[in-house]
C-alpha cells in the first residue's frame, strides 16, 4: 500500500511541475517557490523549468540600502540566485545577465547598415574570411 502512496506522490509531483512549466515567465516561478517550502523545492530540483523561463518584467537593479549611519551599500536581491539557477539550467537569457550584471562582464556590440550585416553573414555562411565590400 505504502508503495502506491508513493507512485501517486511523485504523480502529483509532476503534475504540478507540468502546470508551472506553463507559466512560463521567472517571475511566476519566484512567487510560487514562496508558496511552501515543499513547491519551493520542487521547483528548484526541475531544471527545465529553469530553461525555459523568461524575464520578461523582471527588474536585475541592486537597491542602495543603508547599513549604517555613514554607510550605504548595493545590495542584490535573490533574483541572482534564480538568475544563477537559470543559469545553470541552460537558459541563454539568464546566463547573458549573469555575465553581464553579477560577474560585470563586458558586451561588445558593432552597430552597421543592415546591408553590410546581411553581406557579413552571407560571407560567414558561405565560408569567406574576407570582409565584405560596402554598397
Amino acid at each position: 500500500m505504502q508503495e502506491n502512496s508513493w507512485a501517486v506522490l511523485e504523480l502529483l509531483d509532476d503534475i504540478l511541475v507540468a502546470v508551472i512549466g506553463h507559466l512560463g515567465e521567472a517571475r511566476h516561478l519566484m512567487r510560487m517557490r514562496s508558496v511552501s517550502s515543499t513547491v519551493k523545492n520542487l521547483i528548484d530540483q526541475n531544471p527545465i523549468l529553469w530553461r525555459n523561463a523568461r524575464f520578461d518584467g523582471v527588474s536585475f537593479t541592486p537597491k542602495v540600502c543603508l547599513d549604517s549611519p555613514q554607510h550605504l551599500s548595493l545590495k542584490h536581491s535573490d533574483r541572482r540566485s534564480i538568475c544563477e539557477k537559470a543559469s545553470s539550467a541552460g537558459n541563454a537569457y539568464a546566463r547573458l545577465v549573469e555575465r553581464i550584471i553579477f560577474q560585470k562582464q563586458s558586451l561588445y556590440s558593432l552597430t552597421a547598415p543592415e546591408s553590410l550585416s546581411v553581406a557579413l553573414i552571407e560571407n560567414r555562411r558561405n565560408g569567406n574570411s574576407q570582409s565584405p565590400r560596402r554598397p
